[in-house]
């Protein structure tokens, strides 16, 4: 589980990111290029969701790390989260293939966590 708390807080600070690259984008236009932007389809809400979701999923893994159990099943929701988050934007990407795989691993991990 070591690998996959690592790949979870590495996909949860892109979220982070890419949240606060659009928020401070749009709050302070000409000091921050677009060019920097993640995902430049999204708008302020979405930037929000971003941050929320990369910041939970920081969060749980560091719980994956230290292996406890209902970190597990919050992963397994919140990854869920963020994948339809990112298939209703539309922000089909590298990301939301690397989630879903990891989505998938999670599911089939499940039964040797306990």
């Amino acid at each position: 589980m070591a690998v996959v708390s690592v790949v979870i807080a590495f996909l949860a600070v892109a979220m982070v990111l890419a949240g606060l690259l659009f928020t401070f984008h749009a709050a302070l236009g000409p000091f921050v290029p677009a060019s920097v932007e993640i995902f430049p389809s999204i708008d302020l809400l979405g930037a929000a969701t971003l941050v929320v979701l990369g910041g939970s999923l920081l969060v749980v893994a560091t719980c994956l790390w230290r292996q406890e159990p209902w970190a597990l099943w919050t992963t397994i929701v919140l990854v869920f989260a963020a994948c339809t988050y990112l298939v209703f934007t539309g922000l089909i990407s590298y990301l939301l293939i690397v989630l879903a795989g990891l989505l998938v691993y999670l599911l089939a991990v499940r039964r040797y966590f306990y």
